[in-house]
């Protein structure tokens, strides 16, 4: 097709609207070079890109025959041109490439709440929560974590088989919480505040604390570079939601306060993911709530600076429980560890044993 000319592609992802983008025809940049020899400098090669003039493109550069790229801003001046490349990428294929991943996000959605085959700190039992737009794979518990697997450093109180909490004015310090956990783990509020409340949620994300449970075994295949918390954070936990989802979306937004509200009612047990993965285990704890009194799983999100951290319901609810309480109060929350596997691992299915392993 004649450069100038657009021409009409169509998008269709699977389970989604058909798009319709207008791509630009576009030809090759030309690289220009000239031998000069300066007083000053010597003799040297000047390079110069030659962009077509178009407002509706990127314009790339690379000086590694095309390992990384560069932006182009202005004219580029190098004394080695070898390897020097560049090219144009039509501003709507960015368009493209998001319908992509919005065809890779619904495969991978599809494995949410399937069974993989992970040992860590003697721990088996655990489901696909999650994948993000780096590669990475996320992990949860498929059920209650027996609390006599919780780190003593997390100085959580423990009753019964499975719940777990702090007891009021004795809760743990502020750990300061990485950049790397918040971004791998997708926590979008303040943790600067050193309230109680947000100091229990801060040993949860403390990927110290958690280690144990990192960098486990998959059919004896060691796995290097993982991170694990205590739990899930409300922010992951609704996007996985999102992706599975078929009808009940969930919104966030920040309240003045910089902490989380959900914008819908919370009770999604009408929704059709609900009735369709209740069983699959994936986002709500089972009926073995009833037993030992535990009724929720902890996120690792704060309700409010004080006192409460969101819960899943085996109800159907995204409610909230006390975090630190009085001796001799009830609480209800149990855990459910989530590991970060790393992108250069993925998921094969076995099907003799109907789980994935993870593999290289």
């Amino acid at each position: 097709m004649q450069e100038g000319y657009e021409c009409e592609v169509k998008i269709k992802a699977v389970g989604e609207e058909e798009e319709i983008y207008n791509l630009l025809a576009i030809s090759n940049p030309n690289i220009i070079t000239e031998v000069i020899n300066d007083d000053t400098r010597g003799i040297y090669t000047y390079a110069k890109v030659e962009y077509p003039d178009n407002e509706k493109i990127y314009k790339y550069y690379s000086l590694d025959k095309g390992e990384t790229w560069n932006e182009y801003t202005e004219g580029i001046d190098v004394t080695k041109t070898i390897n020097l490349f560049a090219k144009c990428v039509n501003k709507k294929e960015n368009a493209i490439q998001n319908a992509n991943f919005t065809r890779e996000k619904i495969v991978n959605a599809a494995m949410y709440g399937q069974k993989v085959n992970y040992i860590a700190n003697e721990v088996e039992g655990w489901k696909v929560l999650y994948f993000d737009e780096e590669g990475n794979i996320f992990i949860i518990k498929d059920s209650y974590l027996e609390n006599t697997k919780i780190p003593s450093e997390a100085q959580m109180t423990k009753q019964g088989t499975y719940r777990a909490y702090w007891i009021r004015d004795r809760e743990p310090k502020y750990i300061e919480t990485t950049e790397e956990t918040k971004r791998k783990f997708m926590v979008s509020w303040d943790t600067t505040s050193s309230g109680k409340c947000d100091n229990c949620v801060y040993t949860l994300l403390s990927t110290d604390i958690w280690s144990p449970f990192a960098n486990g075994t998959s059919k004896e295949r060691q796995i290097q570079n993982s991170l694990a918390i205590g739990s899930p954070t409300l922010e992951m936990w609704v996007d996985s939601w999102n992706q599975k989802s078929k009808d009940t979306k969930l919104t966030l937004t920040h309240n003045a306060q910089d902490l989380l509200e959900l914008s819908i009612s919370s009770n999604i047990k009408t929704s059709t993911t609900y009735k369709e993965n209740a069983n699959v285990n994936a986002y709500f704890p089972i009926k073995i709530a009833q037993i030992d009194k535990s009724r929720s799983y902890l996120l690792a999100t704060p309700k409010n600076h004080t006192q409460s951290i969101y819960a899943i319901s085996y109800g159907g609810n995204i409610s909230s429980e006390l975090i630190h309480v009085y001796a001799g109060q009830q609480p209800y929350g149990a855990l459910r560890p989530v590991i970060c596997i790393p992108s250069n691992y993925k998921l094969q299915y076995n099907a003799e044993s109907a789980e994935y392993h993870i593999v290289e």
